[in-house]
């Protein structure tokens, strides 16, 4: 059967590090015309801040900044997120300048002052060949795909490559996303993948267990360390020695738990409860939160020597709304996983269904989904084929809100006269209707009315330009 995928193209980002409030301002303005996702930082300190709560796809870096230069915070993008385009941006007219930033790996040097039009290119030319560097990674990592591990957006790509890259390494892995986006499958994958595959894979959930058992959880005891304790027992460091511990839910760890744990990730040793004897491990840690940990550090809720310690290397994992293309894969994947749990023939999902699937968004990600559609298959019955009516927590959404509110816009359209019509003409007057409505909803930002028609701002500037309406509304 056919499917019918709603592609929703997921918004790039960019961080534009500048302490010149006026071009920033300016450079805000014209990326987020453009569909990009804009965050600022006037020093370098700020920008390393930025830095470790997400991975961008594209920096904007001045050379000369109040606490650095330009360079350093690049080296340490490199070391941290090695697919993000760095474009380096200098009024240093200085040939050593642009020497050192190529040398060092920059993808791209502009100097001030520039038009906007031509950074704007120049911006295109490095995402094209982002693009291309990606298809060409993904080409050679499709055999490399982890296994239980679905997608083919640009987001998921990313995530695979990290995962190569860091499996082989030693170093702490800080893994971030909301729940319900796979971060313990993303930690599986990195153990699986590593020289330690063989050794034992050790999770613990550390906002799952109470603050007075989560030491002895972790560390262990011996016999006598309290009342109750009649015999030793060893604790998860010990379990995972020689592998991997993921400790999930980091941020909900207590500050006295806290300390302890930065001195074995510093010494590779700990003391059991009740006891003198340190133990040496061999463990490689793998960390996962679903809230900002830089925000709990400022609000002194969480150790900022225990976050450097642990964000290493971060891994962020995106929204399922944030990956929308790859929610058609994740629909198959699970109704197999159904089926084959089930055994039972393999369902299939008619267009409107998928197009609900595809409008929701998601609060509980990946998890909320396969619930939602195990949940779709026993209201089914005998049904072979999923549609609207097999999902009915999402029908009183606002993604079935829409569905409803599109089926009758088209009804409406759609009453054909005794007379009949000119089909060419309806078609094109219904377009022109919808994008004006859109341009006139945000103001005439075409970014922002793309994005709302499901469209490329070069598609809908195109499909203004043949309707010759460009003029009108080419403020933004």
């Amino acid at each position: 059967m056919a499917q019918e995928a709603v592609q929703v193209a997921q918004q790039p980002s960019v961080l534009v590090l500048e302490d010149d409030i006026d071009l920033t301002s300016a450079l805000q303005d014209y990326l987020q015309d453009e569909g990009w996702e804009v965050e600022s930082a006037a020093t370098a300190g700020e920008a390393r801040s930025k830095l470790t709560e997400q991975v961008f796809d594209l920096v904007l870096a001045d050379y000369l900044l109040p606490d650095a230069d330009g360079l350093t915070v690049f080296e340490e993008i490199q070391s941290r997120c090695p697919m993000t385009k760095v474009m380096i941006m200098t009024g240093v007219k200085d040939m050593e300048v642009a020497a050192r930033a190529f040398k060092k790996g920059a993808a791209d040097l502009i100097s001030k002052p520039f038009k906007v039009n031509e950074l704007g290119s120049r911006i295109d030319e490095l995402m094209e060949e982002k693009r291309r560097q990606l298809e060409s990674e993904a080409e050679r990592a499709i055999f490399r795909k982890p296994r239980n591990m679905v997608g083919q957006s640009p987001a998921m790509k990313k995530v695979f490559r990290l995962i190569e890259l860091v499996a082989g390494r030693s170093q702490t892995v800080l893994i971030q996303g909301e729940s319900g986006t796979g971060k313990e499958l993303v930690a599986r994958a990195i153990h699986n993948k590593s020289p330690r595959a063989k050794s034992p894979f050790v999770a613990i959930n550390c906002g799952a267990i109470p603050e007075n058992l989560l030491e002895d959880e972790l560390f262990g005891h011996v016999r006598g360390a309290y009342t109750d304790a009649r015999q030793s027992r060893i604790g998860k460091f010990e379990q995972a020695n020689g592998g991997t511990l993921f400790l999930d839910e980091i941020g909900n760890m207590p500050m006295n738990l806290q300390i302890k744990l930065l001195r074995v990730l510093e010494e590779r040793e700990f003391q059991k409860l009740g006891s003198n004897q340190t133990v040496r491990v061999d463990v490689r840690i793998l960390a996962a939160t679903n809230v900002k940990l830089r925000e709990k550090v400022e609000n002194g809720d969480f150790r900022e020597d225990l976050f450097y310690r642990l964000n290493v290397v971060p891994i962020q994992l995106p929204h399922l709304r944030e990956r929308k293309d790859d929610i058609p894969l994740l629909v198959n994947h699970f109704l197999k996983l159904v089926a084959q749990e089930d055994d039972e023939a393999e369902r299939k999902i008619a267009p409107a269904g998928l197009k609900l699937l595809m409008a929701y968004n998601w609060p509980g990600n990946i998890r909320e989904m396969r619930n939602v559609l195990e949940l779709a298959c026993v209201l089914a019955g005998e049904d072979e084929v999923l549609d609207v009516e097999h999902f009915p927590s999402l029908l009183g959404s606002e993604a079935g809100d829409g569905l409803r509110a599109e089926g009758e816009l088209l009804k409406n359209y759609l009453q054909l006269p005794n007379e009949g019509i000119n089909l060419n003409q309806v078609v094109s007057e219904l377009e022109k209707n919808l994008i004006c409505q859109s341009l006139k909803r945000t103001q005439g930002n075409k970014g922002k009315a793309a994005r709302l028609l499901n469209l490329k701002r070069t598609t809908l500037v195109e499909k203004l330009r043949r309707m010759n309406l460009l003029e009108e509304f080419s403020a933004r």
